[in-house]
């Protein structure tokens, strides 16, 4: 018997899918539950497949079963996932709910490749949704793909966030969590260099993307905010990545003519001495 949580998560997925079902075409119906029982099945969840299968009656779990043995063929998750997106009206506001749900139960229940599969269904329909939600979605993956050390899906998830601020934040902590797996791996004489060449390519990206949100900016207060954040990661870890996103909120503050907050940024980094710096990245 599954624990009370992950149970009540399975519901919610169960009632997504039904929703979703009821958006699509009398004739696509069916064929749209027997890919999601297939996935169910290609994911080793032979138990909650079975659950999907009967969700509209016995009658019509018959046909699924033929449908999902003549789906034979499809035997990778992300494949039947892509042979469901092509179901006609299956792109829905449902359909990113649905997405959310298994990612939630997914996280629950740790089937890592599900997750992945949930987020591929939450990219393909995050624009029937507003704005908020699909923001606090976001967060949650790139957080998510954070502890799985997959920085790469981690940044795309950040970089969709619409509000700047929530998008500049999460950036950051995906760098933290890069800074903290670098200093890790140079820590030891026998580093894998091929590691630290990906990392220094992923702090770039980042640094660009940071650079973005700061010149994306519009006030005084959202750039004190990013600012703030900037500085508190600065006292925690003393890397130079950090003072270079100071000088470019200094470079923003001044062009924006926003004297008192470039004078408190310049008070706070004219303390260290940057002639020697090398290469921050």
């Amino acid at each position: 018997m599954r624990p009370l949580l992950e149970r009540e998560k399975f519901e919610e997925v169960k009632h997504r899918i039904i929703k979703l079902i009821e958006r699509l075409p009398s004739n696509r119906q069916l064929f749209g539950i027997a890919k999601i029982v297939k996935i169910f099945l290609s994911l080793g969840l032979r138990a909650e497949a079975e659950e999907i299968l009967f969700l509209f009656g016995n009658e019509k779990a018959r046909t699924i079963s033929e449908l999902v043995l003549d789906d034979y063929v499809l035997r990778d998750p992300m494949n039947i996932t892509d042979s469901l997106l092509q179901i006609k009206n299956i792109h829905s506001k449902e359909l990113f709910l649905l997405g959310y749900a298994l990612f939630e139960y997914f996280e629950e229940i740790g089937n890592k490749e599900g997750i992945y599969l949930a987020t591929t269904l939450i990219y393909e329909s995050e624009n029937y949704v507003n704005k908020k939600t699909k923001d606090v979605t976001l967060v949650r993956l790139a957080k998510r793909y954070i502890i799985y050390g997959d920085y790469d899906s981690s940044i795309t998830a950040a970089v969709g966030i619409t509000n700047i601020i929530t998008r500049f934040k999460t950036l950051i902590a995906i760098l933290d969590s890069i800074i903290t797996r670098y200093d890790e791996i140079t820590f030891y004489d026998d580093l894998d260099f091929f590691e630290v060449d990906d990392l220094d390519d992923l702090k770039a990206e980042i640094l660009e993307e940071l650079r973005y949100c700061i010149d994306s900016i519009k006030t005084e207060e959202q750039l004190s905010k990013i600012a703030t954040v900037v500085l508190r990661n600065y006292a925690r870890k003393n890397n130079r990545i950090y003072t270079e996103l100071i000088k470019e909120i200094v470079r923003r503050a001044s062009s924006k003519g926003y004297k008192t907050l470039r004078k408190r940024l310049e008070a706070k980094y004219k303390q260290y001495d940057y002639s020697s710096d090398e290469d921050y990245l």
